[in-house]
């Protein structure tokens, strides 16, 4: 056989595999080698999302660690951990069959429970008192709201891509601040691979998981609620569920430093009591009489503030009432009265009257 015979051959074959590839994607199946050749591969949705991350999380947390913020570089943590988290999740969806209607909310929540992306973005509410990094943080924030596309059932691409236009908002903000200033460069790096991290995820979204979430397909046994954590535990590739936990980020210096320093103040305070507890202690008789015994009662007689009160043994003062203010006689105006009015005003058919009087002083 020639040459360009063979090649023609090769072209079609890689043509055919090509299209194969595509098929396979877009219904969800697995790609897998044949038997002895090496272990199956990753799930299309799950390469896909790998590839997603490799692109865009790099840049973003080395434009991080080059702002060198403390709290920044917690919030770092956070969307680290975080797409972590959307991998296992994606990860297990991928290998198991969709859950019922009326046990899907259930098995979702579960889930993400299990996979350490709920409550994963609280660390956040504990940042931004660093006045340099507030804008950066709540970027982050509003960011950080497009991983409840995992939670949508329907085409939530749209959604994403919201998430990363508030963020906008406040990226701006942080242009702004930083503007002029040195090592501007970096916070410029950081809002641009943050607004793409997000839109990259939109992207991706739109189109491995069409309709929502992509489960397995091919009479793959659905999720349900008790074997969600074995699930998670075989996408993170360990056994134990304490193993599987992720690991959370470091809290931030400012809020490490208000930790610290609270055990000192409740000592402060526990010392103040302690010695005024001692003190009034010493005070206590053998026969057990406090520091108060003893004590002359005050009679209402005796209470300066009532009426009652008499001083130095005296009657009691009668209360005087204040003067009460006399009204200020009516000046009469110097200025004449303006003329009366009765006139009829055609474009409104309605009679205009206006200073009317009498000398009777009875209405018209």
């Amino acid at each position: 056989m020639s040459d360009p015979a063979l090649l023609s051959i090769q072209q079609a074959l890689a043509s055919i595999a090509d299209r194969l590839g595509s098929i396979e994607t877009k219904i969800g199946l697995e790609s897998s080698t044949e038997a002895g050749d090496g272990p199956a591969l990753l799930p299309p949705a799950v390469s896909a999302f790998d590839k997603h991350v490799a692109s865009t999380l790099p840049s973003l947390l080395s434009a991080i660690a080059t702002i060198g913020n403390s709290e920044i570089s917690a919030a770092g943590g956070i969307i680290e951990n975080c797409w972590a988290c959307m991998r296992v999740v994606v990860a297990v969806a991928a290998s198991s069959g969709k859950p019922s209607p009326a046990d899907r909310n259930a098995v979702l929540s579960e889930l993400l429970k299990a996979s350490g992306l709920a409550g994963a973005t609280a660390g956040l509410q504990k940042l931004g008192r660093d006045r340099d990094a507030s804008n950066h943080i709540k970027a982050v924030g509003e960011a950080m709201g497009c991983i409840s596309w995992l939670t949508l059932d329907g085409p939530s691409a749209e959604f994403v891509k919201s998430a990363a236009d508030g963020s906008e908002y406040w990226s701006n903000r942080v242009l702004k601040d930083n503007r002029g200033k040195k090592g501007r460069l970096a916070h410029i790096t950081f809002c641009a691979n943050l607004g793409n991290l997000v839109k990259e995820l939109s992207i991706y979204v739109k189109k491995s998981h069409t309709t929502g979430l992509a489960w397995k397909m091919g009479g793959a046994p659905p999720l349900s609620k008790e074997n969600v954590e074995a699930a998670v535990a075989t996408a993170r590739g360990k056994g134990t569920k304490d193993a599987a936990a992720p690991t959370a980020p470091a809290p931030a210096p400012a809020a490490a430093a208000a930790t610290s320093s609270s055990p000192k103040k409740k000592g402060m305070v526990n010392s103040g009591l302690n010695a005024l507890k001692s003190a009034l202690e010493a005070k206590r008789t053998n026969t057990g009489e406090s520091a108060a015994s003893g004590l002359k009662k005050v009679t209402r007689d005796q209470q300066s503030w009532r009426k009652e009160y008499k001083q130095d043994g005296g009657s009691a003062p009668v209360p005087t009432s204040l003067p009460r203010p006399t009204a200020k006689a009516a000046v009469a105006s110097s200025k004449p009265a303006p003329p009366s009015k009765c006139e009829y005003h055609a474009p409104s058919q309605k009679w205009l009257l206006e200073h009317q009087g009498s000398s009777t002083n009875n209405p018209l």
